[in-house]
């Protein structure tokens, strides 16, 4: 799991500025008057540019691990920036004498594994080059250690914690005619412990439109539908956002094409054929009328 970017003051923020989470673990975090929450990411390499959307800044990456036995292994850190690791909430490594660009697998720091789940939290500083940062657990001779058991999700199930996740958001068209509906639709999953209540609250351009209230049980998930009106949007391009998750709506107001046109001309047709035959079946009847009269 990977949060952020907080703040970074360069080498203070990495030392001196203890961010919420390693201070404590919560779905969400709200500091400096933004809400932070974690998301998922699979590694060992992450590219925190494609994942944060910068460069700099602070990240807290964030994995359990079950071993089968106590051991000592190698914690196999790389970043572009400083870095700081805790093993089971104890400070095992900090580093930051200089910034460069990515190299993996550039720290290589002994650490103690206890039998069975092992918390592991790495603070990544983003300051030089592209964002990115790995984190593997070696022998000493590199070769991956057989036996043990990634989740990164056990800690909020083992803290009777929720731990909503949200996922791809789509629209049901891209582009849209003034006055038609839009479907909006995105997966929501509680991957913690205990059941979760969250009010989702669908935007256009930041403006809340509609709120839904969801439940989600312990490792449930489901399908959540929103409905836009374009008319009560209007005309133009567009963002739509439902808990950080974005997307690109255009609404045009619709011009008749030529197959619309011959539809329209066809039908026009077909109606003055129509008002044509009734209209002679009229005066027949008439003159029928006026022939039996005299």
């Amino acid at each position: 799991l990977v949060i952020g970017p907080f703040p970074n003051r360069m080498d203070e923020s990495l030392t001196e500025d203890a961010y919420p989470p390693e201070l404590w673990l919560n779905e969400t975090y709200e500091y400096g008057g933004r809400t932070y929450a974690w998301r998922a990411a699979v590694g060992p390499v992450l590219d925190l540019h494609d994942l944060l959307g910068t460069d700099w800044g602070i990240a807290y990456l964030l994995n359990y691990v079950y071993s089968p036995r106590s051991m000592k292994a190698y914690l196999v850190l790389g970043s572009s920036g400083g870095c700081r690791a805790w093993v089971n909430d104890e400070l095992v490594f900090s580093w930051h004498e200089r910034h460069e660009e990515f190299r993996e697998d550039r720290h290589w720091v002994v650490v103690n594994l206890s039998r069975g789940w092992n918390k592991i939290l790495v603070k990544v500083e983003g300051a030089w080059g592209r964002w990115m940062a790995s984190c593997k657990l070696l022998y000493g001779d590199g070769m991956p250690i057989e036996g043990l058991v990634w989740d990164p999700y056990h800690g909020f199930a083992e803290a009777g914690r929720p731990l909503v996740r949200l996922g791809n958001l789509t629209l049901s068209k891209e582009v849209a005619g003034l006055g038609e509906r839009v479907t909006v639709t995105l997966d929501a999953a509680n991957l913690g412990g205990v059941p979760a209540t969250l009010s989702l609250k669908l935007r256009v351009d930041g403006k809340p439109v509609a709120s839904r209230l969801i439940t989600l049980e312990p490792r449930s998930s489901l399908k959540v539908e929103f409905t836009i009106d374009t008319s009560e949007v209007g005309e133009g391009l567009h963002v739509i956002e439902i808990g950080g998750l974005k997307a690109s709506l255009k609404i045009v107001r619709r011009r008749w094409g030529l197959a619309a046109v011959f539809t329209w001309l066809a039908a026009a047709i077909v109606i003055i054929l129509a008002l044509i035959y009734a209209l002679k079946r009229a005066r027949r009847r008439r003159g029928s009328a006026g022939g039996r009269s005299s």
